[in-house]
């Protein structure tokens, strides 16, 4: 290790073109990583919770689950 520190020491042009190599190699990888804000899945199911106060199962169902199969439809 102490060898390595001594040639670097002594050849500063090999320590600028290994970082020039370093960050080449940085900025190529960088622009190749692919993001996306909304990424794009195959899950067709959604959960949906509502709640409608004082309200019978049935109610709820007639109230919001049919117009929510209606939609889909």
């Amino acid at each position: 290790m102490k060898n390595a520190i001594r040639y670097f020491i002594k050849n500063p042009v090999v320590v600028n073109l290994v970082l020039i190599l370093i960050i080449t190699i940085g900025l190529m990888s960088g622009s190749t990583i692919r993001s996306t804000t909304n990424p794009v899945t195959k899950d067709r199911n959604i959960s949906i919770t509502s709640i409608y106060l004082g309200a019978s199962p049935q109610e709820v169902e007639n109230g919001i689950v049919d117009k929510i199969k209606k939609k889909k439809d």
